[in-house]
C-alpha cells in the first residue's frame, strides 16, 4: 500500500477469494487499488482480475499473450482437475493484463513505489517478481515455492536455475513465494539447490546410471539433501519435474 494507492498482488483462483481480498483490503485502507500485478498466468493467480476492475491489469507481455490466446484453456483444465469448484469456475470471465513490459517497469513514483522484474523463462514464460530495493523485499510468484515441491507443466528448469540465481544477487532480505509461507535467502538457495539436483539427477538418468525412482529417493532422503526436502509437501511432483528436465531441460 503506498500514498497514492494500492497494489494487489495476484489475484486469486476464483471469484468468491478474489472479493474476500478486497473485503480484507477494505478493511485496512479507503486507498483504491490502483494495479494488480499477475506473476504468472496460471489461473490460480490470475481468475479473480475481473474483480478488480478498473484497476489496472499489469504483467509481462508473455502472460498477456498467453491469457489472450489460452485463457479458456486453462479455466477447463482448472475445472477437470477440481470438479468440486465448477460453479466458481463457471463465473471466471479471463482477463488479460494490459499494462505489459518486456524486461522492467516501474509502478508508481521514484520516492514511491516498486519494480517489476523479468529474468527469462522459469516456471513459466512470464514469471515476473515485484522488487522493492530500498526495502529489500521481493513478491517472487511461483519461481519460488517454500518447502513445498513446484509444478513444472510450463517450465524450463534450465533456465529456472539462471533466473533464481539473478534473484539471488537482488540479496533480498524478505520473501514472499508463490506458494508457502513468507522467507528469507535461505530458502531461496534451497529452492535453487533442488532444481540443481533435479539438472544433475537428469545427466545421471540419461547416461543410464540411474532410474527416475532412484533420483526421487536421492533427493529426498540422501546425503546433503536430507535435512532440507525429505519433509517438503507434494513429493509427487518430483518424477515430473525430472521428466520436464529430460524434455526441454
Amino acid at each position: 500500500m503506498f500514498s497514492w494507492g494500492v497494489v494487489v498482488i495476484d489475484s486469486l483462483m476464483t471469484v468468491t477469494l478474489a472479493n474476500r481480498l478486497k473485503k480484507a483490503i477494505r478493511s485496512v485502507t479507503e486507498k483504491p487499488v490502483k494495479y494488480v500485478v499477475n506473476t504468472h498466468f496460471h489461473g490460480d493467480h490470475v481468475f479473480g482480475n475481473q474483480c478488480f476492475l478498473p484497476a489496472r491489469i499489469v504483467g509481462h507481455k508473455n502472460t498477456a499473450t498467453v491469457l489472450e490466446r489460452h485463457g479458456q484453456l486453462y479455466v477447463k483444465k482448472f475445472t477437470k482437475r477440481l470438479p468440486k469448484l465448477e460453479k466458481e469456475f463457471a463465473k471466471v470471465r479471463v482477463v488479460p493484463p494490459v499494462l505489459t513490459f518486456d524486461s522492467r517497469l516501474s509502478l508508481g513514483t521514484p520516492d514511491e513505489g516498486v519494480d517489476l522484474l523479468f529474468f527469462g523463462h522459469g516456471h513459466t514464460s512470464g514469471d515476473i517478481v515485484i522488487f522493492s530495493a530500498e526495502e529489500k523485499v521481493m513478491f517472487a510468484g511461483d519461481l519460488l515455492f517454500n518447502a513445498i515441491f513446484p509444478t513444472s507443466d510450463d517450465a524450463v528448469i534450465s533456465s529456472w536455475v539462471k533466473v533464481l540465481e539473478r534473484l539471488e544477487k537482488l540479496n533480498p532480505k524478505i520473501l514472499i513465494p508463490g506458494h508457502g509461507n513468507p522467507c528469507g535467502k535461505k530458502e531461496l538457495g534451497y529452492m535453487l539447490q533442488v532444481l540443481r539436483e533435479v539438472l544433475l539427477s537428469n545427466e545421471l538418468i540419461t547416461d543410464g546410471r540411474i532410474g527416475v525412482n532412484e533420483a526421487v529417493e536421492k533427493i529426498l532422503g540422501t546425503g546433503r539433501t536430507e535435512s532440507h526436502y525429505a519433509s517438503w509437501l507434494c513429493p509427487e511432483r518430483l518424477a515430473p519435474l525430472l521428466g520436464k528436465a529430460q524434455k526441454m531441460g
